[in-house]
C-alpha cells in the first residue's frame, strides 16, 4: 500500500493531457462551458480523481474564484454531489457574513462574497475513481473583466512527502455570457500615490468583512487633482465622482467627468475644507455589453490636521 498521491501525481485538465502512469493519481477538472454573468446563477464545476495501481488517500480543499477587490466572485452552495467508487468524508465551512469590500460609502457594497469552502478526505482503492460536482452561485453585482471564474483546489502535503512540480490546481476558465461590470482606478495629486479601486486586497479571513485602504494626508488649502481610469476602457463616457465628508455623511456628487478614448478621466483643482473624505466613482451604463457599476473600494483623504490628533498633542504637551 502506498499512502498519498503526491510523489508521482499526474494532472489532466480540460483538453490538456499529461500521461498518467500506473502508479499515479489522475485529476480531471471540468468547468461549465459557459457561465452567465448577468445575475445570480448556480453553475456546476466537476472534478474527477482516478487511482492507478495503488491505494490513494488525500485531503482536498476547494475554494471559490477570487474577485479583484478582495472578495470572491462566487459562493459554494451546499454539499457537493459525489459519484463513483471509493470513499469521501465531506466538511463544509461555516456561513460567513456579507462582504462589504473596502468602502464605507453607503450603498457601495463590495463585489462578491466572503470566503466559503469545502474540504474532503478521499480514499481510493487501486483502479477506483470518484467525481465531485460542486455548485457555485454568482453574485448580484456585475463581474468585471479581471474577476476570476476559476475555483481553486489544494491538496495539502503530508510530512515526509515530496511536492509535485505544480502548486494549487485551478479549474480552466469557462467562457462568459452577459454584460460585464467596470472597475476603476483613482489617484490624487497631491495626496500620496495612486489608490487603486477594485484591485486585489487581502482576503477578509479575520472575520472583519470591511478592508480599508490607507488614508492619504493633504495640507489644508492645497488644491487636489483627481485622476482615474476604467477597465474596460470606456470611451467618451460620463463618470460621476462622489464623496462623503465632514458635512456630507451621505454620498454627494463631486463632479461629472468624461473619459477619453482610453477610458481616462480627471478633475482639476478641487479645494475641500478640512476634514476626512472618502472619494469614489460610479458609472451609469450607456453601452451595450456594459452594466452600470461603481468602485468597490474608495480613496481616503485627510485634509488638514485631524481634530482628535490636535487634542491629543495638546494633552501630551501639558503632560
Amino acid at each position: 500500500m502506498r499512502r498519498g498521491p503526491l510523489g508521482c501525481l499526474a494532472l489532466t485538465v480540460a483538453a490538456l493531457l499529461w500521461p498518467v502512469s500506473a502508479e499515479a493519481l489522475g485529476i480531471q477538472a471540468t468547468p461549465p462551458p459557459v457561465v452567465d454573468i448577468s445575475g445570480p446563477h448556480v453553475v456546476p464545476y466537476r472534478v474527477s480523481f482516478s487511482a492507478g495501481a495503488f491505494e490513494e488517500r488525500f485531503h482536498l480543499d476547494v475554494t471559490p474564484p477570487r474577485s479583484i477587490d478582495g472578495g470572491y466572485t462566487m459562493q459554494l452552495v451546499g454539499s457537493p454531489e459525489v459519484t463513483g467508487e471509493g470513499g469521501a468524508n465531506i466538511f463544509l465551512s461555516a456561513p460567513r457574513p456579507p462582504y462589504f469590500g473596502c468602502s464605507q460609502i453607503p450603498g457601495q457594497q463590495g463585489h462578491g462574497y466572503t470566503g466559503s469552502g469545502v474540504a474532503a478526505d478521499v480514499d481510493l482503492g487501486p483502479g477506483d475513481s470518484i467525481s465531485f460536482a460542486f455548485q457555485f452561485r454568482t453574485g448580484d453585482l456585475p463581474l468585471r473583466p479581471r474577476d476570476s471564474l476559476s475555483p481553486r483546489m489544494v491538496i495539502p502535503f503530508y510530512v515526509g512527502e515530496t511536492p509535485p512540480p505544480f502548486g494549487p490546481i485551478a479549474w480552466p476558465e469557462p467562457a462568459r455570457s452577459g454584460p460585464v461590470g467596470v472597475s476603476f482606478s483613482l489617484s490624487t495629486k497631491p495626496g500620496g500615490p495612486a489608490s487603486h479601486l477594485s484591485t486585489p486586497l487581502p482576503p477578509p479571513f479575520s472575520g472583519d468583512s470591511l478592508v480599508q485602504t490607507p488614508i492619504r494626508r493633504v495640507k489644508r488649502g492645497v488644491p487636489i487633482d483627481i485622476f482615474g481610469k476604467t477597465v474596460p476602457a470606456l470611451s467618451r463616457q460620463k463618470v460621476d465622482l462622489i464623496f462623503t465628508g465632514p458635512r456630507n455623511r451621505d454620498p454627494k456628487k463631486l463632479a461629472r467627468v468624461r473619459t477619453d478614448a482610453k477610458g481616462r478621466f480627471r478633475l482639476h483643482d478641487w479645494k475641500p475644507k478640512p476634514g476626512s473624505y472618502e472619494i469614489s466613482a460610479t458609472y451609469t451604463s450607456r453601452l451595450p455589453g456594459i452594466r452600470s457599476d461603481y468602485a468597490g473600494c474608495s480613496k481616503l483623504l485627510q485634509v488638514g490636521q485631524p481634530r482628535s490628533s490636535h487634542r491629543d498633542s495638546q494633552s501630551s504637551d501639558r503632560g
